[in-house]
């Protein structure tokens, strides 16, 4: 058996490792993606939340469904931190607010901010 076929069986046999391992890599990953986008205060630019999992990358001047569909979310992340992809056209949204973003873009208008809470 050659070690392809090996890793490819031992990858098989050890599903639940193999997706552990991935699961923690594209976590940190994404971190340091956010990170690098808008600096350790890793926030949404409009309306300041903070919580990891409501924040996306948005692409300010669209494309971010051709880019991923062309690319893949892993290699795009992979790009960002490792210095293959600039950073420039991209910032930090939560959910809502990435949502918005969309709408206006497709609509042409401006809604309203989003508000904290506060």
């Amino acid at each position: 058996m050659n070690r392809k076929q090996y890793l490819k069986n031992w990858k098989q046999k050890n599903r639940d490792k193999v997706n552990k391992y991935q699961r923690a890599y594209y976590a940190k990953a994404r971190r340091k993606a956010l990170e690098l986008i808008c600096g350790k205060d890793v926030k949404c630019k409009r309306c300041g939340e903070d919580n990891y999992n409501l924040l996306e990358i948005n692409h300010i001047n669209g494309g971010g469904t051709r880019e991923h569909k062309r690319k893949g979310g892993y290699v795009f992340i992979g790009n960002i931190v490792n210095g293959k992809r600039k950073i420039n056209d991209l910032e930090v949204l939560c959910k809502a607010c990435n949502y918005l973003h969309l709408a206006e873009m497709l609509s042409g208008k401006k809604y309203r901010e989003v508000k904290d809470g506060s």
